[in-house]
């Protein structure tokens, strides 16, 4: 079996994410609402441990640069098949397709 998790899900609700992942897993429950917390200064979810946030370092979460068009353009064509190819599996084994992966 193999499970597709969604990224950008993962960042944007990290607590349904990982319940649907536990199901899946068939792994004992664990309230991940109790073990995240939303910053709204560094914009993500941080871990809560020992009732303390605690964020990653300064270098995550950061903006970064825009790729080249080039670069781009460069790696769409050389992912395109292989990106097809997952979108088809997705969609036959009835998974969402992430808007990013969409042409």
């Amino acid at each position: 079996q193999i499970y597709v998790m969604d990224g950008v899900q993962l960042r944007r609700d990290p607590v349904a994410t990982i319940n649907k992942l536990q199901g899946f897993l068939q792994v004992p429950f664990v309230d991940y609402k109790t073990k995240v917390i939303y910053d709204a200064r560094k914009g993500f979810y941080c871990s809560v441990i020992d009732g303390r946030k605690k964020c990653l370092g300064k270098g995550k979460g950061r903006d970064y640069p825009s790729m080249d068009e080039k670069t781009r353009d460069f790696l769409t064509d050389l992912y395109r098949p292989y990106n097809m190819k997952l979108v088809d599996l997705l969609t036959q084994h009835g998974y969402s397709v992430p808007a990013w992966l969409l042409p």
